[in-house]
């Protein structure tokens, strides 16, 4: 049976694909089969319309069809050959006549009506090509210098290039006049000394041919040179097969069974995830296309450089993104899409482990002394192990994501690097408190930390801070018109030699608020009334963010509920440098990346795992050219930034920049942490408690931090805490023992009536205030 399939293809009778079983499938017509010794016949057994499309070949489509591989092999070779001639005459004629505006993308077929403006737009950009080419053959270009009496003008000009405008006239005149004197012999003349060269080229090539071909090595190189176009269109000829393939099995909802060629594989992928059309049976299917290196293996990762079909974008490919990954078997925060040099084309890499995952890597200044922040922060790495920096003296900055995602510490980092930094001032509000700026206190100018008890006293010193930074910018603005501008060079904007003269006090001033949602108030909830303190807070940093950049004054803003309405809109069109970590939604990501961003392939809902702590997408680094760059921020724990502004403030003493503030602790270190109980301070130690209730506390602080809440359910406080964040089974017994110990501990436990009846709470302020002080004394 073998041996009639086999002849049956080679006459041109249908082919199924290798998904064929044994059985009929539905809609499969099945030929009467004729039993040998035996006049009996078994009828043919008539099924309805077939529903699968089915593909006509001439050739075997699979090792399978044609009877095993050396079979196989061999039909391949034989169509190879045979194709030769025509791809030959094809690859002259395909870029002529544009083969692939035509149907079929074949030379011989019709324009494609779809087609017919580019088509004509393509043949009038050749005929001006040629037009320049045949103008650059005869003529050239010339500057005429004319004298009048308004002066001297010079135009360009058009004159024949001699040297073969001479030639070819003669040539003509030679021919239309062939006895004439002086011009005949000449051209005559000219002619059989041309015409003897090239015979004499000729034969010498002839002969230099003949007998390199009659030696071995040049026999070898012929049939090596002959075997290598027999190999190319036989790989032609499979990658067509495995093509037809790829098309019957898409059809027949088979698109898994994808045969084993890379570019086959990305094609049924993209086919599966409805980014390209899939074959059916009277069009041809589309294809992705290898370029560059292909796929090439990394560490833990390959990459494949591709060009999509003509009409598809790599746009659409960012919209199917998570279709797309599910056909590759991974999931979208392991296949990475990244923009190619035009829209057809895009990167795509695929991970086997989840990237920029773990610990960040060394942060670089971890030993420096000090650090001149005019030669670019370091920020983190990229997906590439390549640096990121940012810029922190003309631009100002944002950051957001989730709770426990790194916001902070992603922050931290940017502000280490100013603490280095001697000439730089410091201004810092830590609305969530919880001790993780405490060490800045040593160099800023101004620290506050917005507890609940005094969480007025925190938006009154806050305010004063930022009205301190608006004088100081209108004094920076009239030094900068002044001759100290000029003699620094300073164009419109304080530059580096005006940041260094310690004389005008014109270094960068970082102002840094940490969860500026709650110094700006929620506006649905009316904080921002007239003559509100929030309100003014919400102005007066709108106004340093639209002339603060220019003198050197520059925000550093960041939150875990980033929203558009925590910020004016002016505010936000100011904000130079971006970081989004993870977060909830496509929206929250725009708000905080800009509109667009996740259009443009930044989406940190999506493309940004939790367990990603400290990556997220970045808008605004100095050493790429990409508008949004996935990056992971450097390791800085709060020990090492502690150490950091240590070795800042002693520079500052040294330099004489050291704050009045920051002065008046001397030079002691800071004290013991003191708990905090019912809103008191008490010095004495905490009462005995477990690691779990411990890593409850901790986590609870940074969780409640920015609520609004006033008090917490106990099965929030299990459910968030116990089992999100730190990933416990909160049984009875757990919950039993963290509930004794968090009472212990002096958090305020009873039971309200929140509107489905009581239930047992925990004060809120005192979770954020005693899990803070474990977390400033670890």
């Amino acid at each position: 049976m073998m041996s009639q399939s086999q002849d049956n293809n080679e006459m041109g009778d249908v082919v199924q694909g290798p998904w064929a079983t044994s059985e009929p499938a539905r809609g499969q017509v099945i030929d009467a089969e004729i039993v040998e010794d035996s006049t009996a016949v078994t009828p043919r057994t008539q099924a309805p319309r077939p529903a699968a499309p089915m593909v006509r070949s001439y050739r075997p489509l699979t090792v399978q069809q044609a009877g095993g591989r050396y079979a196989y092999g061999r039909s391949l070779v034989a169509a190879g050959t045979k194709r030769i001639p025509s791809a030959m005459a094809d690859a002259v004629l395909n870029r002529v006549k544009l083969a692939h505006l035509r149907e079929g993308n074949h030379h011989r077929g019709d324009i494609l009506p779809a087609q017919r403006n580019v088509y004509e737009t393509e043949l009038r950009e050749r005929r001006e090509r040629r037009r320049k080419i045949t103008k650059a053959f005869f003529v050239r270009k010339a500057h005429v210098t004319k004298h009048g009496r308004r002066g001297t003008s010079v135009k360009e000009a058009v004159r024949p290039r001699w040297e073969t405008v001479v030639p070819i006239g003669a040539e003509v005149a030679n021919v239309a006049y062939p006895n004439t004197p002086v011009l005949s012999p000449l051209v005559d003349g000219a002619n059989g000394a041309v015409g003897g060269f090239f015979d004499a080229l000729l034969g010498n090539v002839s002969t230099a041919v003949t007998e390199f071909a009659s030696g071995t090595p040049g026999a070898l190189t012929l049939a090596g040179g002959l075997a290598g176009l027999v190999a190319w269109q036989a790989t032609r000829e499979h990658q067509d097969r495995q093509s037809k393939l790829v098309e019957l099995m898409s059809a027949d909802g088979n698109a898994d069974l994808m045969p084993d060629v890379p570019a086959d594989h990305l094609t049924a992928a993209f086919r599966a995830a409805n980014i390209i059309k899939s074959g059916t049976a009277n069009a041809t299917g589309q294809h992705v296309e290898l370029i560059g290196a292909g796929i090439v293996p990394g560490d833990g990762c390959w990459t494949a450089t591709l060009r999509l079909p003509k009409g598809v974008t790599s746009g659409k490919a960012r919209a199917r993104h998570a279709e797309l990954a599910g056909a590759l078997d991974s999931d979208t925060h392991r296949v990475l899409l990244l923009d190619g040099d035009t829209d057809r084309e895009l990167t795509l890499r695929v991970y086997e482990r989840l990237p920029l995952s773990g610990d960040g890597a060394e942060y670089p200044l971890a030993t420096a002394a000090t650090f001149d922040i005019f030669d670019g922060v370091p920020f983190g790495r990229d997906l590439f192990d390549r640096e990121v920096r940012v810029d922190l003296t003309s631009s100002h900055g944002f950051g957001a994501g989730r709770t426990r995602n790194g916001k902070t510490f992603s922050e931290r980092v940017k502000i280490a690097a100013a603490v280095l930094d001697p000439h730089v001032t410091i201004s810092l509000a830590d609305f969530k408190p919880g001790g993780d700026w405490s060490a800045v206190q040593r160099v800023a100018r101004h620290f506050i930390e917005a507890d609940d008890d005094r969480f007025d006293e925190a938006l009154v010193a806050t305010r004063d801070m930022l009205l301190d930074a608006q004088g100081e910018i209108s004094r920076r603005a009239g030094l900068l018109r002044g001759p100290e501008g000029q003699r620094h060079g300073a164009a419109g904007q304080i530059n580096h030699s005006m940041a260094r003269d310690l004389q005008l006090s014109c270094g960068p001033w970082v102002i840094v608020i940490d969860e500026v949602q709650r110094a700006t108030g929620d506006p649905q909830a009316g904080d921002r009334d007239k003559d509100s303190i929030y309100l003014e807070i919400l102005n007066l940093i709108d106004d340093i963010s639209r002339r603060g950049a220019a003198v050197g004054v520059l925000l550093s803003l960041a939150t875990q509920k980033p929203d558009g309405n925590i910020l004016k809109g002016s505010t936000w069109d100011q904000l130079g440098n971006r970081f989004c970590l993870h977060v909830s939604k496509t929206k929250i990501s725009d708000v905080v990346l800009g509109d667009g961003a996740a259009d443009g392939g930044a989406d940190a809902s999506t493309l940004i795992d939790r367990k990603q702590r400290g990556a997220g997408y970045l808008a605004g680094a100095t050493t790429h050219d990409d508008r949004y760059v996935l990056a992971k921020s450097y390791n800085v724990s709060k020990a090492l930034f502690a150490e950091l502004c240590e070795r800042g403030r002693r520079a500052r003493i040294e330099l004489g920049t050291l704050p009045k503030a920051a002065s008046d602790e001397a030079d002691q270190q800071p004290g013991p942490v003191l708990q905090v109980v019912d809103g008191e301070q008490d010095g004495t130690e905490m009462p005995e408690i477990s690691d779990t209730t411990r890593q409850v506390l901790a986590a609870a602080a940074e969780v409640y931090a920015g609520d609004d809440a006033e008090w917490i359910t106990a099965n929030a406080l299990y459910v968030e805490v116990v089992e999100g964040e730190l990933g416990l089974t909160a049984d009875q017994a757990t919950r039993t023992e963290v509930g004794r110990q968090l009472t212990a501990a002096g958090v305020e436990r009873t039971r309200k009536d929140l509107g489905d009846g009581k239930v047992t709470v925990f004060r809120r302020s005192d979770l954020v205030k005693i899990g803070g002080g474990l977390t400033a004394a670890a």
